[in-house]
């Protein structure tokens, strides 16, 4: 934790468990920082802008108990995505400029999450409507929020099939 917070990152702890952390640049960490945050399985928030890749997202795919994950300017994909998959307590994920190989169809492989009820994509013209498709797939959604993004009207119409959907913008 004081390696992070060195690096420039807020760590929160509770009763010595680290339980929050907001990384403003994750290019200063190494894959072994990454490593270290994805074995503090009580981690329960994880903030990330920059150096997120497909092969960190790997890494963090232990954090069992996170329940809300943002991320900023990630160079992921969608197949990368695959591992978030078993981040079972996940209720909320913002993703903000995912990047140019990002279409969002990788969010079918969080369909099985049972408490993502929170969706944000934004900031990127990749996520297209192959990403809406995916989105609709999301049963457990009540809010999803997307803009400056390739979606075109054809896309919008998937968003019938969440039942659960109470907010959208």
């Amino acid at each position: 934790a004081q390696r992070l917070t060195d690096l420039g990152a807020k760590v929160t702890a509770k009763n010595g468990n680290v339980t929050a952390i907001a990384i403003p640049d994750g290019t200063k960490l190494t894959d072994a920082d990454f490593q270290q945050v994805g074995k503090w399985t009580g981690l329960k928030s994880l903030d990330v802008n920059r150096g997120l890749t497909d092969e960190r997202l790997t890494l963090l795919a232990g954090l069992g108990e996170l329940e809300y994950l943002q991320t900023n300017l990630a160079q992921i994909t969608d197949d990368g995505l695959k591992p978030l998959a078993r981040l079972k307590s996940l209720k909320s994920l913002k993703m903000f400029h995912p990047g140019a190989a990002f279409s969002g169809a990788g969010l079918a492989h969080l369909a099985e999450l049972p408490q993502l009820q929170s969706l944000t994509v934004a900031g990127s013209l990749a996520f297209n409507d192959d990403g809406m498709k995916a989105v609709a797939k999301l049963p457990r959604l009540t809010e999803f929020r997307s803009w400056h993004a390739g979606v075109t009207n054809q896309g919008v119409p998937s968003l019938k099939e969440l039942p659960n959907l109470k907010t959208l913008n």
